[in-house]
């Protein structure tokens, strides 16, 4: 199940699953829009929210997976929003921002990342990443772990993605390249 997905990055991770032959189930709480998307892209719908718990065995009846798209930033950040003139500028801004890059945007953008680890001893590792820019390489990254576990590779309960698939899990992706430190030359 994909939850969410009339968001943009939902939707985005709708398109890829349907390309890949995946038979996802949309859903979420917008029903013109995730049925619409739903027959677009022949995939089955379910509508409901996540706080309706008589609505909510039925939306996750028969689903071995489920990747949330949704994002409340309200509950998130709900501190944030409370303090005075920070909802006002933020809906503002919600509603004058663009839904996201568009396909070619998507295709020529990338996105590089640094990070540095240190033990208690001083030693350190470092390393740099080049990937596809960030709403594809999230869709990428989610398709993948959801392929990895309906093939069995994943033991139940909560684990981060690398616990679960191991650290080099994000190489596995298209478009992505690591360099580390001692490596030339530099990605970036």
């Amino acid at each position: 199940m994909l939850y969410g997905a009339n968001g943009y990055t939902g939707e985005l991770t709708a398109r890829l699953a349907a390309q890949r032959g995946l038979r996802a189930i949309l859903a979420g709480r917008n029903a013109a829009d995730i049925t619409a998307l739903g027959a677009e892209l022949n995939l089955p719908v379910r509508i409901g929210g996540l706080a309706d718990p008589a609505r909510l065995d039925a939306l996750l009846e028969d689903v071995a997976v489920i990747v949330m798209s949704a994002f409340k930033a309200g509950r998130s950040l709900g501190y944030l929003f409370r303090l005075p003139g920070v909802a006002g500028i933020a809906k503002r801004q919600i509603h004058a921002a663009a839904p996201g890059p568009t396909d070619a945007e998507r295709a020529q953008a990338r996105s590089f990342l640094w990070g540095r680890v240190e033990d208690d001893a001083g030693n350190a590792a470092e390393a740099r990443l080049q990937t596809p820019e960030g709403y594809t390489l999230t869709a990428l990254a989610s398709l993948l772990i959801v392929e990895k576990i309906l093939a069995g590779q994943a033991r139940p309960g909560y684990q981060t993605p690398s616990l679960a698939f191991g650290p080099d899990l994000v190489m596995e992706l298209p478009g992505v390249r690591r360099r580390d430190a001692d490596e030339q030359p530099p990605l970036i």
